[in-house]
Protein backbone atom coordinates (compact mmCIF):
# COMPACT_ATOMS: atom_id res chain seq x y z
CA UNK A 1 0.00 0.00 0.00
CA UNK A 2 2.00 2.89 1.38
CA UNK A 3 5.87 1.39 -0.56
CA UNK A 4 3.04 2.06 -4.11
CA UNK A 5 2.50 5.53 -2.92
CA UNK A 6 5.89 6.29 -2.29
CA UNK A 7 7.68 4.64 -4.93
CA UNK A 8 5.13 5.45 -7.37
CA UNK A 9 4.63 8.34 -6.80
CA UNK A 10 7.99 9.84 -5.81
CA UNK A 11 9.76 7.75 -8.83
CA UNK A 12 10.27 10.76 -11.23
CA UNK A 13 11.85 13.04 -8.59
CA UNK A 14 14.26 10.06 -8.09
CA UNK A 15 15.50 9.25 -11.43
CA UNK A 16 15.50 12.91 -12.94
CA UNK A 17 17.84 13.88 -10.05
CA UNK A 18 20.25 10.98 -10.17
CA UNK A 19 23.34 12.48 -12.10
CA UNK A 20 22.85 15.90 -10.76
CA UNK A 21 23.16 14.02 -6.91
CA UNK A 22 25.86 11.95 -8.15
CA UNK A 23 28.12 14.95 -9.20
CA UNK A 24 27.54 16.44 -5.86
CA UNK A 25 29.26 13.87 -3.85
CA UNK A 26 30.86 16.62 -1.22
CA UNK A 27 27.35 17.16 0.17
CA UNK A 28 26.59 13.32 1.06
CA UNK A 29 26.24 13.41 4.39
CA UNK A 30 23.84 16.62 4.24
CA UNK A 31 21.78 14.81 1.77
CA UNK A 32 21.65 12.04 4.05
CA UNK A 33 20.46 14.65 6.86
CA UNK A 34 17.91 15.89 4.96
CA UNK A 35 16.59 12.41 3.15
CA UNK A 36 16.23 11.15 6.97
CA UNK A 37 14.35 14.61 7.59
CA UNK A 38 12.31 14.07 4.48
CA UNK A 39 11.10 10.21 4.96
CA UNK A 40 10.00 11.43 8.73
CA UNK A 41 7.54 13.74 7.66
CA UNK A 42 6.22 11.20 5.47
CA UNK A 43 6.14 8.63 7.88
CA UNK A 44 5.51 8.95 11.45
CA UNK A 45 2.54 10.74 12.82
CA UNK A 46 0.71 10.83 9.51
CA UNK A 47 0.64 7.37 9.44
CA UNK A 48 -0.69 6.39 12.91
CA UNK A 49 -3.82 7.00 12.57
CA UNK A 50 -4.42 5.68 9.14
CA UNK A 51 -3.25 2.51 10.07
CA UNK A 52 -5.46 2.74 13.03
CA UNK A 53 -8.75 3.36 10.85
CA UNK A 54 -7.23 1.49 8.50
CA UNK A 55 -7.56 -1.66 11.10
CA UNK A 56 -11.02 -0.82 11.92
CA UNK A 57 -11.98 -0.97 8.55
CA UNK A 58 -11.13 -4.39 8.30
CA UNK A 59 -12.35 -5.47 11.27
CA UNK A 60 -15.72 -4.42 10.35
CA UNK A 61 -16.25 -6.83 7.53
CA UNK A 62 -15.64 -9.38 10.36
CA UNK A 63 -18.44 -11.45 11.00
CA UNK A 64 -18.44 -10.55 14.65
CA UNK A 65 -16.38 -6.84 14.76
CA UNK A 66 -16.06 -6.78 18.35
CA UNK A 67 -14.87 -10.33 18.82
CA UNK A 68 -11.52 -11.67 20.01
CA UNK A 69 -10.41 -12.09 16.70
CA UNK A 70 -11.19 -8.36 15.29
CA UNK A 71 -9.44 -6.85 19.08
CA UNK A 72 -6.70 -8.94 18.18
CA UNK A 73 -6.23 -7.23 14.44
CA UNK A 74 -7.15 -4.12 15.74
CA UNK A 75 -4.07 -4.05 18.01
CA UNK A 76 -1.82 -6.28 15.72
CA UNK A 77 -2.43 -4.50 12.28
CA UNK A 78 -0.50 -0.64 13.11
CA UNK A 79 2.19 -2.63 14.55
CA UNK A 80 2.94 -4.60 11.15
CA UNK A 81 2.31 -2.10 8.83
CA UNK A 82 4.37 0.30 10.88
CA UNK A 83 6.98 -2.01 10.53
CA UNK A 84 6.72 -2.37 6.84
CA UNK A 85 7.13 1.37 6.18
CA UNK A 86 10.07 1.33 8.70
CA UNK A 87 11.88 -0.84 6.48
CA UNK A 88 10.89 0.70 3.36
CA UNK A 89 11.84 4.07 4.77
CA UNK A 90 15.16 2.44 5.89
CA UNK A 91 15.29 1.51 2.36
CA UNK A 92 14.68 4.63 0.63
CA UNK A 93 16.32 7.17 2.82
CA UNK A 94 19.77 6.70 1.06
CA UNK A 95 18.52 6.24 -1.98
CA UNK A 96 16.94 9.56 -1.99
CA UNK A 97 20.50 10.95 -0.45
CA UNK A 98 22.11 9.48 -3.52
CA UNK A 99 19.70 10.87 -5.93
CA UNK A 100 18.44 13.83 -5.09
CA UNK A 101 20.60 17.03 -5.09
CA UNK A 102 20.96 19.02 -1.85
CA UNK A 103 18.70 21.69 -3.41
CA UNK A 104 16.07 19.33 -4.08
CA UNK A 105 16.06 17.23 -0.88
CA UNK A 106 15.77 20.99 0.95
CA UNK A 107 12.98 21.77 -1.21
CA UNK A 108 10.99 18.72 -0.46
CA UNK A 109 11.89 18.73 3.25
CA UNK A 110 10.40 22.94 3.28
CA UNK A 111 7.38 22.45 1.70
CA UNK A 112 6.34 18.81 3.24
CA UNK A 113 7.51 20.22 6.65
CA UNK A 114 4.54 22.83 6.21
CA UNK A 115 1.01 22.35 7.44
CA UNK A 116 0.08 22.18 3.68
CA UNK A 117 2.55 19.85 3.09
CA UNK A 118 1.70 17.75 5.55
CA UNK A 119 -1.77 17.36 4.84
CA UNK A 120 -0.89 16.40 1.29
CA UNK A 121 1.23 13.27 2.76
CA UNK A 122 -1.65 12.53 5.52
CA UNK A 123 -4.09 12.61 2.04
CA UNK A 124 -1.84 10.58 -0.37
CA UNK A 125 -1.50 7.53 2.33
CA UNK A 126 -5.20 7.39 2.53
CA UNK A 127 -5.51 7.68 -1.23
CA UNK A 128 -2.68 4.99 -1.70
CA UNK A 129 -4.58 2.78 0.56
CA UNK A 130 -8.04 3.38 -0.75
CA UNK A 131 -6.47 2.79 -4.22
CA UNK A 132 -4.35 -0.48 -3.17
CA UNK A 133 -7.22 -2.85 -4.47
CA UNK A 134 -7.55 -1.42 -7.82
CA UNK A 135 -4.02 -0.73 -8.13
CA UNK A 136 -3.73 -4.94 -7.61
CA UNK A 137 -6.61 -5.74 -9.62
CA UNK A 138 -4.45 -3.51 -12.64
CA UNK A 139 -1.15 -5.17 -11.50
CA UNK A 140 -2.57 -8.95 -11.46
CA UNK A 141 -4.73 -8.25 -15.09
CA UNK A 142 -1.64 -7.17 -16.71
CA UNK A 143 0.80 -9.79 -15.36
CA UNK A 144 -2.16 -12.34 -16.55
CA UNK A 145 -1.70 -10.52 -20.23
CA UNK A 146 1.82 -10.41 -19.87
CA UNK A 147 2.31 -14.41 -19.29
CA UNK A 148 -0.03 -15.39 -21.85
CA UNK A 149 1.97 -13.29 -24.36
CA UNK A 150 5.13 -14.84 -23.31
CA UNK A 151 3.51 -18.39 -23.50
CA UNK A 152 2.30 -17.49 -26.72
CA UNK A 153 5.88 -16.74 -27.98
CA UNK A 154 7.67 -19.29 -25.49
CA UNK A 155 7.16 -22.91 -24.30
CA UNK A 156 5.74 -22.19 -20.76
CA UNK A 157 5.85 -26.02 -19.73
CA UNK A 158 9.54 -25.57 -19.08
CA UNK A 159 10.61 -23.43 -15.76
CA UNK A 160 12.02 -19.95 -16.83
CA UNK A 161 11.90 -17.30 -14.79
CA UNK A 162 10.09 -14.28 -15.98
CA UNK A 163 12.37 -12.05 -13.72
CA UNK A 164 15.78 -12.36 -12.36
CA UNK A 165 16.48 -14.16 -9.11
CA UNK A 166 17.35 -12.08 -6.29
CA UNK A 167 20.43 -12.48 -4.58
Amino acid sequence: MLKILLSGVLAAALLGGAAQAREAGDNLAEREALAQRYIALSTGENLNKVFSDMADAIVAEYPDPDGPEAQWMRRQLPGFAEGIVDQVAEAMAPEYARRLTLEELTALVAFFDTPMGREILRKSVVLAVELQPTIDAIAIEEAGELLSKFCAEFDCTSAVPLAPAKS
